[in-house]
């Protein structure tokens, strides 16, 4: 059979057009830029706003030819092989377009192995052509012609026309980054876990560079949460009909969330595990409290917030957004709160966020219910990580729905098993720092309580006496002599007879009664007297002493 022709081609200006339908705004395209320097192993990025352009440099390896040809490839894998933050290979064309609104911008560049390269990208001119390949050129370059750029150094420069709009977004970024009402679009909350980079900004009204602080409240020391962090280990399995199966590995088994008349329960079960299934990969969700006198005092623990349910953000979160907050995704009444986004689980990959996980039946508006309800609905924070390869069918990105652009997320298409298990492990952390607050609380009560009395002491028993010696038997007494008989004595004269009582008088009329005198107060008595003994040895001693000393009655008396 004769092949007439063949077919299959890309409309050039369809894929020109189709770049800005990548999800790329401009907080997002600034996010893509800095995301390849990190991937080039910089320790640096400096932004750069100037009165006629505005460059972004980092100091990472830098390119050859072969790495630029494959940058403006199409849906080139650069990274397939490497555990990186890039996916499709599609993210630096549509983040540049975007940032040059269609115009003219320039990429500078050197690697330790090749030469100083200059890249022009010509947007304005596809565009109005249609057209996109033979469009870049590349060509080698003098740094002393260039203002010496990257002389001595590898790296990447990109300078772009300067533009009110980008001007405004950096300002935002480096120094009013609360003004923000995404953190998905926020440089301090996307790469928070890269304390190793530098984020830096000049503007050319300053006269000092800015150097961002990053949001990363999984990042501080052990001491700065309630009970640390807990990690809850995650692992898939195929089985032999390809059908994925999602587990928590927890005290040294597997829980997985088993299918329930035609739904799923709600809590998990253990699942038993063979040798015919495969693991596909694994990942990690941390938990925390991050710790906030204000919340809960250990030293005073029973007063503060945590027996309210206030949804206060904590000592942390208030160094980087507005209590109450703007509305994120939304303005006015719609949107949500500040303190409702912070609360989902953040999704991690690579160490790059990629957006909040929504969970299925732990709601923020349920958080006001009561202490409890704010403790787990709000004050536990969670965020789910894992690490993968960067080609573009890996098994992983596609259970989580990252889309081809890594700043579009999916967040309905992850399994709801997985999302039931992320909840459980929310409310195993809630238990366990509830736990911790009742036991510091119960140990301050009993240290303030005041002591009470001792109990006197029980007297010892006092030791039995001893019995006592049965004393003697005394002997019989002997039996007394009979008494001789009295001589007989003479009668006794009779008693004269007693005279007769004369009658008694009868007794006079009490007189009237009157009330009784007062009685009389006892006298005192007298002076006891005292005596005074005195010896003497003659008489002539005696006679002496009662002339000088007795009165004459005493005398008289005397003699």
């Amino acid at each position: 059979m004769n092949t007439l022709f063949t077919c299959g081609s890309i409309n050039e200006s369809g894929f020109l057009k189709n770049l800005d339908k990548k999800g790329f705004n401009i907080p997002k395209s600034l996010g893509e830029l800095f995301a390849n320097s990190i991937d080039a192993k910089c320790s640096e990025i400096t932004t750069l706003v100037n009165r006629d352009n505005i460059v972004i440099r980092d100091n990472g390896n830098g390119m050859i030819k072969d790495d630029v040809n494959n940058m403006f490839d199409m849906y080139r894998e650069n990274h397939a092989e490497d555990i990186c933050i890039g996916i499709s290979g599609s993210g630096a064309k549509g983040a540049l377009k975007c940032l040059s609104m269609d115009t003219e911008c320039i990429i500078y560049t050197k690697n330790k192995n090749g030469p100083y390269l200059k890249i022009l990208v010509p947007w304005n001119k596809m565009m109005e052509d249609g057209k996109y390949y033979g469009y870049i050129t590349v060509e080698e370059y003098e740094p002393s012609n260039y203002n010496n750029i990257l002389y001595n150094t590898n790296g990447t420069e990109i300078h772009i026309n300067y533009n009110e709009v980008i001007e405004e977004e950096l300002l935002k970024q480096f120094k009013h980054s609360k003004l923000i009402n995404n953190p998905s679009e926020r440089i301090d909350c996307i790469f928070s876990k890269y304390h190793n980079v530098s984020f830096n900004f000049k503007h050319y009204e300053d006269t000092e560079y800015i150097k961002l602080g990053l949001y990363d409240q999984f990042g501080k020391e052990n001491k700065d949460y309630y009970k640390g962090i807990t990690s809850y280990d995650f692992v898939v399995f195929k089985s032999r009909n390809k059908k994925l199966i999602y587990t928590l590995q927890y005290d040294d088994e597997y829980l997985i969330i088993k299918a329930k008349g035609g739904g799923l329960s709600k809590l998990p079960e253990v699942w038993n595990y063979s040798n015919t299934h495969k693991e596909v990969c694994r990942f990690t969700l941390d938990t925390m409290v991050m710790y906030d006198p204000d919340y809960f005092d250990p030293t005073n623990p029973i007063i503060g917030l945590w027996k309210t349910s206030k949804t206060q953000l904590n000592n942390y979160d208030r160094q980087f957004f507005k209590e109450g907050g703007n509305k994120v995704n939304g303005t006015g009444s719609s949107g949500t709160n500040i303190a409702e986004y912070l609360c989902k689980p953040d999704l991690v990959r690579n160490n790059y966020k990629i957006d909040k996980i929504k969970l299925e039946n732990l709601k923020f508006s349920s958080a006001r219910a009561n202490s409890d309800c704010a403790l787990k609905l709000f004050h536990i924070r969670s965020e789910l990580n894992y690490r993968t390869k960067c080609n573009i069918d890996n098994e992983i990105d596609k259970i989580f729905g990252i889309q081809e652009n890594k700043n579009q997320l999916n967040s309905t298409s992850i399994p709801k098993e997985i999302i039931r298990l992320i909840e459980y492990c929310i409310d195993l952390k809630f238990k366990s720092v509830k736990a911790y607050f009742k036991a510091v609380e119960h140990q301050y009560l009993e240290q303030i309580k005041p002591p009470s009395p001792k109990p006197e002491p029980e007297p010892e028993p006092e030791p039995e006496p001893e019995p006592e010696p049965e004393p003697e038997p005394s002997p019989e007494p002997e039996p007394s002599p009979e008494p001789e008989p009295s001589p007989e004595t003479e009668p006794s004269p009779e008693p004269e007879p007693e005279p007769e009582p004369e009658p008694e008088p009868e007794p006079e009329p009490e007189p009237e009664h009157s009330p009784d005198p007062e009685p009389e107060p006892e006298p005192k008595p007298d002076k006891e007297e005292i005596w005074n003994v005195v010896t003497f040895n003659n008489k002539k001693e005696l006679l002496d002493y009662c002339k000088n000393n007795l009165t004459k009655e005493d005398k008289e008396y005397i003699m």
